[in-house]
């Protein structure tokens, strides 16, 4: 946020523009103050309410204050804007998955995947979902392809780990694969 502020007499200057909200927003969401990352990224939307990534932007800030049912509102609003955003599918992803709701986490999933197919984080999430269901083969398969699409992702190296202990250690008689 400190870098933005020695910026703030020229974003001043354009306040009529939502972009200089949606900035603010990120460097404050950024560095975890989200309370006042909501607030910028919502004077966005009172300018223009057809920004998909206000939306998705200010959802992730309420998804980590534990505001599921808002940072829902908030994705789903972004996807009827633009449905073409991976990364809100893989968001709702992570939310459905917070929600135990794993049929739609892995349904996100499967969108952001067809929207980009070399998304590590959406395979991440789909490992996840099945993870959580105790499917650890498909879980495992999933985590897989997250670290081979990006080899540097160390929380698909962990939920390879997981999986891989979870099989390792008898829970394979719960697996459905």
């Amino acid at each position: 946020f400190n870098a933005i502020s020695d910026l703030e007499p020229a974003l001043r200057s354009d306040a009529s523009q939502p972009y200089v909200f949606i900035v603010r927003g990120d460097s404050l969401r950024n560095t975890e103050h989200y309370d006042k990352a909501v607030v910028e990224f919502t004077k966005a939307m009172e300018i223009d309410g057809t920004l998909a990534d206000a939306y998705s932007s200010r959802g992730e800030c309420l998804l980590a204050q534990d505001a599921l049912d808002s940072a829902q509102q908030d994705y789903l609003k972004a996807l009827e804007l633009d449905d073409k955003d991976a990364l809100t599918h893989v968001r709702l992803a992570t939310l459905f998955t917070l929600k135990k709701n794993y049929s739609e986490a892995l349904g996100q999933a499967a969108k952001a995947i067809r929207l980009n197919p070399n998304n590590s984080e959406a395979f991440l999430r789909a490992g996840n979902a099945h993870h959580f269901q105790r499917k650890y083969g498909k879980a495992i398969e999933n985590y897989v392809l997250a670290v081979a699409k990006d080899p540097l992702n160390p929380a698909a190296h962990n939920g390879l780990g997981l999986g891989l202990f979870a099989r390792s250690v008898g829970f394979q008689w719960l697996d459905d694969d």
